[in-house]
């Protein structure tokens, strides 16, 4: 979506940039869960273009299977 299309070119966005698209981005990800803060903004994007280098929070496994 457009978040992803915009986490590959987080890099080439100066601060000030940055800062004009908060509204934006908090409206796209739909979820709350980030802030106004610009700088947050970029570590998430950056992390959304590198998946293998983000980290795994929150992680929820399903409950084992019964065995037979």
């Amino acid at each position: 979506g457009a978040l992803d299309l915009l986490a590959r070119r987080v890099g080439n966005l100066s601060h000030p940039d940055l800062k004009e698209l908060v509204p934006a981005l908090r409206w796209l990800a739909a979820d709350g869960a980030t802030s106004g803060d610009p700088a947050e903004w970029r570590r998430l994007l950056e992390a959304r273009a590198n998946p293998r280098r983000a980290p795994r929070e929150n992680l929820v496994l399903p409950p084992a299977a019964a065995r037979g």
